[in-house]
């Protein structure tokens, strides 16, 4: 892994801004100032670019040539085509000829489109584009040449690749290699205007390989100053489409860590305004790996915006097989204008295999967009929202889903975790979101967690699937919202807060009575079982047998077997060791039809809490040996058989033991 560093202030204090004539000292000794780098220095660097020079002793024959950091020139006696310079009837009018044509770009006569060596610019750019020529003051023979950017690897001695060379010259041109770079940082994310024959939004260290120097890996670490002399990122573009491809590897950006007192945030807005119907994306990578991370909190704050026509998306990130993309501790907003339907990744495709919104925060206008949106063609993918914060400006209504997961087949298996967070309006929380998540309901083989975000009310998925492991769990301890669900194929498992729910003793932390509904539904197979419920006991007393109950609230009208649930202990024994064993689940007796036993009824007091025609039924376990003091019991109960339709009935959430 290699440190890299950009700073985008540094135009216009340590670099000059880019022109096709850099400024450039009347001295021979003079150096312009760099109008890039190479990204090998940050804080304190000195940064310079290298300078090199050829003394013309005499003149070329024709179709003689020059070999500048790969580049060839030719010398004719009257030039005809690129790359060609005019030999002159002097060795003055040679030198000027040859710095007219290091410094015109193109395809015609007396241009250049030739390009450096990619050991040199990463990005193959023209040589005019690397580097600008003049004749040296003083010295009408010689013609000086400096590169536009920053580098110690841009100095022969330290790159071979950047050698100037003659051919076939009766008499060589006296050569001294580029030398005096010194590393200096990027000074590009994303170019708002043309630089180095490069337009607007096709230039810089987020979307293109370096202009010269060494191109940064998948491993390496961009280190981005954020904040110095308020410098931020504006970008206004009206094409149909604005596609960008992410460079791989990891963007931090410093809180004052590496530039010290610049703790601070960089605002980056990218805008279309083009009237037709159009998308903005940026890709990733196939396969590959891209991080955009703060070292604080909104290090960076990342605004965009599609205002025109009938916009489809404004995409953070659009497919990428199999890659990698991460957007943490950062801020992802919004523009008031904008139209785009889906707004941060849409994977319409093959999409990447690890999304990573860790600690960042999202603002949005009137309305909740599809944030993410992972659509049938796509395939399995890990998706970690943990800590983020959602908030909408202007809502006026109940917030809908942020993330759309459509796919249903085994091989498109989403992992989806959001643990701590919160969405909510701006202005207040008079507004919440009943379920974040769209899921397709037919989905087998996925796992959602909502666990700790303020704002989620009360949502569910409703799997119709009857095999394949989806599991769906929602979980919030405090607040006005209080509630858990649990939710699989074969079951569902819940509690919300404010004692709506049947009861019999059981207290939460803060006091309300509390209690398990759960919902019996399809279980796939004849031997199958699902488990609604596990917990642990800590065993404190002395050594003893113990039985463990199981207290149940089941309708009048139904009746439920033993054979159809099963409660099973794990415990430490006294005497020999750890015992497994457990009551229920007798499952062959259910294809009997006879020699059934159904639950037995419990003394059990309920609270029906509106809910009547039900009675107290209990399921109980006795260990076979006596239970180690000061050791854990592991206790679980599952359901053992299918149900259609659907049972629904209420559990205590604490296993008495006696």
């Amino acid at each position: 892994m290699a440190d890299y560093y950009i700073d985008i202030s540094a135009i216009g204090i340590e670099y000059q801004a880019y022109a096709a004539a850099p400024a450039w000292g009347a001295g021979a000794a003079d150096k312009p100032l760099p109008q890039d780098g190479t990204g090998k220095a940050g804080p304190g660097h000195a940064a310079a670019v290298a300078i090199a020079e050829i003394k013309i002793n005499a003149l070329p024959a024709d179709s003689n040539t020059l070999t500048i950091a790969g580049a060839v020139l030719t010398a004719k006696t009257a030039a005809a085509a690129k790359n060609q310079w005019t030999i002159g009837a002097s060795v003055s009018a040679c030198a000027t000829n040859l710095v007219a044509l290091l410094n015109t770009f193109g395809t015609g006569t007396a241009q250049c489109d030739a390009a450096v060596s990619s050991s040199v610019s990463p990005l193959l750019l023209a040589l005019p584009y690397f580097a600008y020529a003049r004749v040296k003051p003083g010295a009408t023979d010689t013609v000086q040449i400096a590169t536009r950017f920053a580098g110690s690897d841009l100095n022969h001695a330290i790159n071979s690749f950047i050698a100037i060379s003659s051919a076939s010259w009766a008499t060589p041109p006296t050569i001294t290699q580029f030398a005096g770079g010194a590393d200096g940082p990027f000074a590009y994310l994303m170019t708002t205007a043309t630089v180095f024959g490069k337009t607007a939004g096709t230039y810089g260290a987020w979307i293109a390989a370096s202009g010269a120097g060494t191109d940064p890996g998948a491993n390496d670490v961009r280190h981005v100053r954020t904040r110095r002399s308020g410098a931020d990122l504006s970008l206004t573009y009206a094409a149909t489409t604005g596609t960008w491809a992410w460079r791989q590897g990891a963007f931090l950006y410093d809180n004052g860590t590496v530039w010290a007192g610049d703790n601070g945030k960089l605002g980056v807005t990218i805008q279309n305004t083009n009237t037709g119907s159009n998308a903005m994306r940026f890709t990733g990578t196939a396969s590959g790996r891209t991080v955009h991370a703060s070292r604080g909190y909104r290090n960076l704050d990342l605004t965009l915006t599609a205002s025109g026509g009938a916009n489809s998306s404004v995409s953070l990130l659009y497919p990428g097989a199999g890659g990698q993309f991460g957007f943490v501790r950062c801020g992802l907003l919004e523009g008031s204008n904008n139209i785009g339907s889906i707004f941060a990744v849409d994977e319409s495709g093959a999409q990447f295999s690890v999304n990573d919104f860790n600690g960042s925060f999202v603002e949005l206008q009137t309305v909740s967009r599809i944030l993410w949106r992972y659509a049938s063609a796509s395939c399995s993918t890990r998706l970690t929202l943990n800590g983020l914060r959602v908030e909408v400006v202007g809502a006026t209504a109940t917030l809908t889903a942020i993330a759309s997961f459509v796919n249903t087949t085994a091989a498109a298996g989403y992992s989806v975790q959001w643990i701590g967070g919160s969405i909510s309006p701006k202005a207040s929380n008079s507004y919440t979101c009943t379920n974040p998540f769209s899921v397709n309901v037919a989905n087998q083989t996925s796992e959602f967690e909502i666990q700790g975000v303020v704002g989620v009310t009360d949502p569910s998925v409703g799997f119709t699937a009857t095999a394949g492991p989806a599991k769906f769990t929602w979980s919030q301890t405090e607040g006005q919202n209080r509630g858990y669900r649990h939710e699989a194929i074969g079951f569902v498992c819940d509690w919300k807060g404010g004692s709506g729910f049947p009861h019999c003793g059981a207290l939460t932390l803060q006091g309300d009575p509390w209690s398990h509904r759960v919902t019996w539904g399809a279980v796939s197979g004849l031997s199958a079982s699902v488990s609604p419920m596990r917990t642990s006991i800590m065993h404190r007393s002395a050594a003893a047998v113990r039985t463990l109950t199981l207290q149940l609230y089941v309708p009048d009208t139904d009746t439920i077997y033993t054979d159809e649930l099963e409660l099973e202990v794990s415990y430490m024994s006294a005497a020999d060791g750890w015992k497994v064993e457990s009551v229920g689940g007798a499952r062959g007796l259910q294809l009997a039809g006879s020699g059934r036993t159904a639950l037995a009824a419990s003394a059990k007091t309920w609270t029906p809490n509106g809910v009547p025609g039900h009675s107290a039924k209990k399921l109980e376990v006795t260990t076979a040996f006596p239970v180690m003091q000061n050791s854990e019991m592991l206790v679980r109960w599952s359901l053992c058989a299918s149900r259609t339709p659907a049972l629904l009935f209420y559990v205590s959430p604490e296993v008495e033991i006696a």
